[in-house]
């Protein structure tokens, strides 16, 4: 009898000790990502940004699943668990009112044991008005391009991300005045320059084709036309 209880006690002790190693394992194999949300103009911490963990995975490495989301507090900053052996996780910051991070800033990897800053910038806008001022047939087409692009690596690199901006209209050339809103980001000098492309297609060719540029008011709404 006292043996029956000798191994009860021992296989209960072992219970325990097999349970805590576990749990020393699992604690183990898992990674604290820090992330501090800033204003990318002011660098002041933004707080109420919703920061998303997104999984970069695919055959081509170019599909995102999001694994986890945090509220960025008072102080701007987000933290993520994760286990040890995730790879290819960005950190995703969104706030209404201000753009996320572009394609030449690029998202932060989420890496253990740094505090990886994202940038959010307050939006400026461009309300553009496209009007035809020469005569076109009711095949030929208008693609126009909005975009800004900085003018080359130097210090301003060094600073603070640059953003790269880019949209695309395409529509009919022959028809009435349209006027769109975009979302922007303002720039200081040497990069404050909106940009316009465009070109009219027609069968194919190209039949004509012109530049413009502005610079947006900075928080504010700029109005600007562009005849073709």
């Amino acid at each position: 009898m006292k043996y029956f209880k000798f191994l009860l006690s021992l296989l209960f002790v072992s219970c325990i000790l097999f349970y805590s190693c576990n749990k020393s394992d699992e604690n183990d194999s898992l990674s604290l990502a820090t992330g501090i949300v800033l204003d990318y103009d002011s660098r002041v911490p933004i707080a109420g940004a919703k920061v998303y963990l997104w999984k970069h995975n695919g055959p081509r490495g170019d599909m995102f699943y999001n694994k986890d989301s945090a509220i960025s507090e008072l102080n701007g900053r987000v933290s993520f668990t994760f286990s040890s052996t995730d790879s290819n996780l960005y950190l995703i910051p969104t706030k209404i009112g201000y753009l996320p991070p572009t394609i030449l800033s690029g998202y932060p990897s989420a890496t253990k044991d740094v505090v990886n800053e994202m940038f959010l910038a307050r939006e400026s806008y461009l309300q553009l008005t496209i009007h035809q001022q020469n005569i076109y047939t009711n095949t030929d087409l208008l693609y126009l391009t909005i975009y800004s692009y900085p003018a080359g690596p130097g210090p301003f690199f060094s600073t603070k991300p640059i953003a790269l901006q880019r949209h695309e209209v395409v529509r009919q050339a022959n028809t009435v005045d349209t006027t769109f809103t975009f979302h922007l980001v303002h720039h200081k000098p040497p990069f404050e320059k909106i940009k316009f492309d465009w070109q009219i297609i027609r069968s194919g060719t190209i039949l004509t084709q012109g530049q413009d540029s502005t610079s947006l008011i900075q928080f504010g709404t700029k109005a600007y036309s562009i005849n073709y």
